[in-house]
């Protein structure tokens, strides 16, 4: 009986082992993908319809000026078209009592 607990035991041992790397290695990815990836906002420019000619403001989250470009396409590409995207520098004043 006890021999042949020892494969069992041994097999039990190399799955935690295998389970720890495989956890380690996941945490180490996602920490280092949040050191990279952090939210920015960028503020676009853009049309309604391709003949207007009043320009439209909105505030996109993105992490970079890259995807927030495809994030604004994304919105107003299908009726409207983007004319400009760029980073939000400081604090919004629509926001500034929230954040003393």
């Amino acid at each position: 009986m006890r021999l042949s607990l020892i494969p069992i035991v041994n097999n039990f041992l190399k799955k935690v082992l295998y389970f720890s790397v495989f956890f380690r290695y996941t945490i180490r990815i996602e920490s280092e993908r949040n050191k990279i990836m952090k939210d920015k906002l960028f503020k676009v420019n853009y049309k309604l319809t391709p003949k207007a000619t009043i320009l439209r403001d909105a505030v996109v989250k993105a992490y970079d000026k890259g995807h927030a470009e495809r994030i604004a396409k994304k919105l107003f590409e299908p009726r409207g078209r983007v004319i400009s995207v760029e980073a939000v520098e400081g604090r919004f004043k629509r926001f500034k009592e929230f954040n003393r």
